[in-house]
């Protein structure tokens, strides 16, 4: 019975393995596969290849002379015709292919590229690093500082923070005997000594002066308007070390404008804000949109807490006013002053809401032998008056400080925390110069 059964399945295959054979022969002479040209349609007789792969020439028969002069018979003029590419068997046609999307992506990264670095070959030239030295008296030691700064002028006067300046001045605002200012320019060398011009309290802006001598200085070029956007793409340009010869370069946004800012004397002024990351040595260096054009100076006398991580910019507008101001007068003045810093509204509102304090104006500090400190305000009292007008945010006491001139009796109202009483302190606003 299994021999049957082997014998049927054999005879099974045997007939599937020719009716195969068959249709693969059959579907080569219609030239389905692509391996042979299809045989003719009339009086088409399937051949068998021979094994010899060479083909026999196929003979052609002799065309007919046409005799000259046939009548009926007129040759047409014939036109030059383009022969008509073909394509080989088995060529495939390719078209030129399409950018896709990550070579588009590859080639707008490399255009951002280069536009950042000329972008930075541009204005690297218009950026110092400046470096204080203060000898201790009596000592072999010596207090430095270090920051960043912007070239103004040919004649070699630069922008800078003047909190850069400040282990190097006297109360009076002038430079200390033993101090030493170097300032250092890209590919030059040799560093340059530089001297004080004057610096603003308000702005927290100085500027000091260096002797080019046959070096010839490239200023920075300010925007011309203050279309400044949210969003906008900018760039901050400093030293973040006295080490790095060629200068830093850090990007962000404009994450704000018109921002208050309160300044070391407790003022207030408006600011952009940008989450570039600004070093404490990169201070006092521009920020620039992408055209290289300066849009403000970096953290001006800016007070940050703890939690800031944010930079701000003293707005090039503020900025030319001020040094021009000071170049031509080597101070400013007509300024009243009271000598105070205060906590922000919202780190205010986080202490009233433990401890229960009154609205008002939080001191965080008083300044040495300012109109605050001869009236006795000190660090802790909550401002809640001034000549009898109520006060709750920074912008009352800076507006309160514009429209009273120096010389006017101030009553202030305080709340003092260490005892729980409210006191009236009297004293008269002061100009501060400088």
């Amino acid at each position: 019975m299994n021999t049957k059964r082997i014998a049927g399945l054999a005879a099974l295959c045997l007939v599937c393995a020719v009716a195969a054979s068959a249709l693969t022969l059959w579907a080569m002479s219609r030239g389905l596969f692509g391996l042979y040209p299809p045989a003719p349609e009339t009086g088409a007789t399937l051949q068998t290849l021979p094994q010899d792969t060479t083909a026999a020439p196929t003979p052609t028969k002799k065309p007919t002379p046409t005799p000259a002069g046939t009548p009926g018979i007129t040759p047409e003029p014939t036109t030059g015709v383009t022969p008509t590419p073909t394509s080989t068997p088995n060529e495939t046609t390719v078209d030129d292919p399409e950018p896709t999307p990550g070579a588009t992506e590859g080639t707008t990264v490399l255009s951002t590229e280069r536009l950042i670095e000329k972008l930075y070959e541009e204005v690297s030239p218009s950026v110092v690093s400046i470096e204080v030295e203060v000898e201790e008296f009596g000592k072999s030691q010596f207090r430095t500082n270090q920051g960043s700064g912007l070239i103004l002028r040919e004649t070699g006067e630069i922008a800078t923070n003047a909190a850069i300046l400040s282990i190097a001045t006297d109360k009076n605002g002038n430079l200390l005997a033993n101090a030493i200012v170097r300032v250092k320019i890209k590919d030059v060398d040799k560093p340059f000594a530089a001297s004080l011009i004057g610096y603003d309290v308000l702005s927290g802006l100085a500027v000091i002066k260096i002797d080019p001598a046959d070096h010839k200085l490239k200023p920075g070029v300010f925007v011309q308007s203050s279309d400044v956007r949210i969003g906008q793409v900018v760039m901050a340009v400093g030293y973040p070390d006295i080490l790095y010869e060629s200068g830093g370069l850090s990007s962000g946004l404009i994450t704000g404008i018109n921002r208050t800012v309160l300044l070391e004397d407790g003022l207030a002024v408006q600011m952009l804000q940008t989450n570039a990351p600004v070093s404490l040595n990169c201070s006092g260096g521009p920020l620039l949109n992408l055209k290289g054009e300066v849009l403000g100076l970096t953290n001006c006398a800016v007070i940050r807490e703890a939690i800031d991580s944010l930079s701000y910019v003293l707005p090039a507008a503020v900025v030319q006013t001020v040094s021009v101001e000071l170049i031509d007068n080597g101070q400013t003045t007509g300024r009243s002053w009271l000598g105070v810093s205060v906590l922000s509204e919202a780190s205010f509102l986080e202490l009233q809401k433990l401890y229960g304090l009154p609205d008002g104006l939080y001191v965080s500090h008083v300044m040495n032998d300012s109109p605050a400190y001869t009236a006795d305000l000190r660090k802790n009292d909550i401002i809640t008056r001034l000549n009898g007008v109520d006060v709750g945010t920074s912008l009352d006491i800076s507006r309160f400080l514009q429209i009273n001139p120096p010389g006017t009796l101030v009553e202030i109202r305080v709340y003092r925390r260490t005892d729980g009483r409210y006191y009236n302190l009297k004293t008269y606003l002061q100009e501060k110069i400088g």
